[in-house]
């Protein structure tokens, strides 16, 4: 595990985040990790650009939850596939309690270019949150009082990598699950929206990920903090 970026409360380190460790828990995790390998078959997402990395599966991605458990104090938030998210309710990783899922309604969602189905319009969030160490469930606390778990924002028009979420989307997760001070882990940073939405919004951020060129990006777009960033 190699740092690569550490400034205004902000760093980056390159490798599997399951290697990660940190001094102390982040308060809150925030991430879009890889979906499953079906919707990874070529498919672009929000922008240009192709779907590249790897793929995980249910498992895969249980397992390096299960490793981060002990890296979070409270909420993990995840833009995820559909399939995980009913895995997760169904089997819910060691260390984490599932508690509901939303999703992110697209407005301006690529259509159905086969003509003969509905598009999907939407993706999956799975909101987990930390259990004490016997596995029962803690108390929860967020800035939302009693609103759902729709949220609606375009999708990312301008994206420099794969599946790239807009600022908006990630920005909103960040008022609702956290207070300005706290830190937030995106243990999948990929181009670094959540770290750059976390700087945004007076947070500390630490993310990881297993591409060097996605690690670059994002400190690209931090170092770039004082010049628009668009929406992604």
């Amino acid at each position: 595990m190699k740092q690569t970026y550490n400034h205004a409360g902000v760093s980056i380190y390159h490798g599997d985040c399951r290697d990660l460790v940190l001094t102390e828990p982040a308060d809150v995790m925030i991430s879009d990790p890889p979906f499953s390998a079906q919707t990874h078959k070529g498919v672009a997402k929000g922008g240009s650009v192709q779907v590249t990395f790897a793929p995980l599966t249910f498992g895969q991605l249980a397992n390096k939850l299960t490793h981060l458990a002990d890296c979070v104090r409270t909420w993990c938030v995840m833009t995820c596939d559909w399939r995980h998210a009913t895995e997760l309710e169904r089997s819910p990783p060691i260390g984490w309690e599932f508690v509901r899922a939303g999703v992110w309604v697209k407005p301006d969602g690529t259509p159905q270019m086969t003509g003969d189905r509905p598009g999907t319009g939407w993706e999956a969030i799975a909101f987990l949150h930390r259990t004490k160490p016997d596995g029962t469930p803690m108390r929860k606390r967020w800035n939302g009082h009693g609103r759902n778990s729709v949220f609606m924002h375009g999708v990312c028009r301008d994206a420099m990598y794969p599946t790239q979420k807009p600022v908006a989307l990630v920005s909103e997760f960040v008022r609702l699950f956290t207070n300005p001070g706290d830190t937030i882990l995106d243990p999948f940073c990929g181009s670094g929206t959540t770290l750059y939405a976390a700087k945004e919004l007076g947070r500390k951020a630490v993310g990881c990920d297993v591409s060097e060129e996605a690690c670059a990006l994002a400190e690209k777009r931090l170092a770039q903090d004082l010049l628009p960033m668009g929406e992604g």
